[in-house]
């Protein structure tokens, strides 16, 4: 009885702080939400100019909508720019050779950039940004991108 007691005291006293400190989980969550979707992809290495990759800019440049043979879905419908758009308007060096895309949950994948063919996607799906590499292996196949990296 005194335990429930007990509880219910820490109960009372939590309900004047629950306010408090639900926000603080809200905030924790939706800070980890918005990074791929405001933030975007940071993108470095043998480029220009460092930046940030937005899903407006894909906007901006012009997004289209493709069905490509996803290796296990089959046929599937993508909205987004031809990978090959996006090295230009990233100014992607010449002397660049791969690209290391990594994923918001720290997936990592090396795609050689003289195997990105012109039907190769970045496509948007609600501000999240995945990349598809039709004729390769699922592991290019790479969702909600945090980063890439050009070498």
């Amino acid at each position: 009885l005194l335990a429930a007691v007990g509880v219910f005291a820490v109960g009372c006293a939590a309900s004047t702080t629950p306010p408090a400190a639900s926000p603080p989980p809200a905030a924790a969550a939706s800070s980890t939400a918005p990074p791929s979707a405001a933030a975007g992809i940071s993108v470095k290495g043998l480029v220009d100019s460092p930046t940030t990759l937005t899903a407006a800019d894909l906007q901006k440049a012009g997004t289209e909508t493709v069905t490509l043979q996803h290796p296990k879905n089959g046929a599937t419908q993508y909205t987004g720019v031809p990978f090959k758009k996006v090295l230009e308007l990233l100014k992607v060096k010449a002397a660049a050779k791969t690209v290391t895309l990594t994923a918001s949950d720290g997936f990592t994948a090396d795609v050689t950039l003289s195997d990105v063919t012109a039907d190769a996607f970045l496509s948007v799906d609600g501000g999240s940004m995945s990349a598809e590499f039709p004729g390769q292996s699922t592991k290019t196949w790479v969702k909600d991108i945090a980063s890439m990296e050009f070498k």
